[in-house]
Parts: C-alpha cells; sequence; structure tokens
C-alpha cells in the first residue's frame, strides 16, 4: 500500500511553522444504523456535501510497506451514549461496520489528500474515558481454499 503526498502537503509538514491544517474525516457505516461522519476538529466540515459533525479522535494509521496487512487504531475519547450503543447493536452480527478515513487540509475540504477504506472495525476496547477501535483490511491470502470441505457431512450426494 503505497501512498504519495501531495508536494505541498510534504512541504507543510517539513516546515518549520505552517499556516496548513490537516484534518481527518471519519465515516463509519453498517446496515443497523445510520451512517456517522466525524472529524477531528471543532467545526463542523462539509466536504463533498457530506457535513462531517466535530468529534475527538486520533487514528493510528498502518505503515507504508507492501508485505504487511493493513491494519490501523481508532482512538475515540469522550464517546457518546449513542456511539457505543450503537457498537453493541452490532456485536456478533455477521456484517461488520464499515470505517473510510480520509485526510484533508482545512483550507481545501473538498480535496482528499489522502484515503483509507473498506476498514473494517475487528475488535472493540472501552472504558469510561475512551473507546478503541482495531482496524483492518480483509486478507484474502488467510481465506481457506476451496472454501468449503467436501465431505459426506456436508455433501451427501456426491458420495
Amino acid at each position: 500500500m503505497s501512498r504519495s503526498l501531495p508536494t505541498v502537503v510534504v512541504q507543510a509538514l517539513y516546515a518549520q511553522t505552517t499556516s496548513s491544517v490537516f484534518l481527518v474525516l471519519l465515516t463509519a457505516s453498517h446496515s443497523l444504523f445510520s451512517t456517522i461522519r466525524v472529524v477531528n476538529n471543532t467545526q463542523a466540515v462539509t466536504s463533498n456535501g457530506d457535513v462531517f459533525q466535530p468529534f475527538p479522535f486520533s487514528v493510528v494509521l498502518p505503515p507504508d510497506e507492501e508485505d504487511l496487512q493493513v491494519r490501523a487504531q481508532l482512538q475515540l475519547y469522550d464517546v457518546q451514549q449513542e456511539i457505543l450503543d450503537n457498537l453493541r447493536l452490532v456485536a456478533g452480527a455477521r456484517e461488520r461496520v464499515v470505517v473510510s478515513l480520509k485526510v484533508i487540509e482545512a483550507a481545501t475540504p473538498d480535496t482528499v489528500l489522502q484515503s483509507v477504506s473498506g476498514l473494517n472495525v475487528e475488535n472493540v476496547q472501552y472504558n469510561a474515558e475512551s473507546t478503541q477501535l482495531d482496524l483492518s483490511i480483509d486478507n484474502f491470502l488467510t481465506e481457506s481454499y476451496p472454501r468449503d470441505s467436501f465431505s459426506p457431512a456436508t455433501f451427501p450426494a456426491i458420495f
């Protein structure tokens, strides 16, 4: 998963001082609850027609290495009861919560600088202060092939 950043972003990151503010837009979706859109900012942000509500969180993105499975960590702070209720609602469900992350510059919110989508919530841990979600992309290399085992119990007609 190779990531390349625009030259303007690299210059802002390496500059001693900069006026650029980078924000992370988070979208979480599942069929059992309405889509959640939040931004790690103190004010709401509208990006490409979607409104992202302010919410305190931090993200540890996966390393930029080809051989590693894509895994990220999401830390939510000051979690509202509604979010915990949604996480409890989908616990044990076959369908997982899907998360996408987009990095933007506050001055140009419609321009996505970096994007990671299709992350599935794997593990949730929470306490009174914060909630931690482990995110990963399904690794097809760990799937069994063929998916089903051809045995008399599962396929009696071929025996």
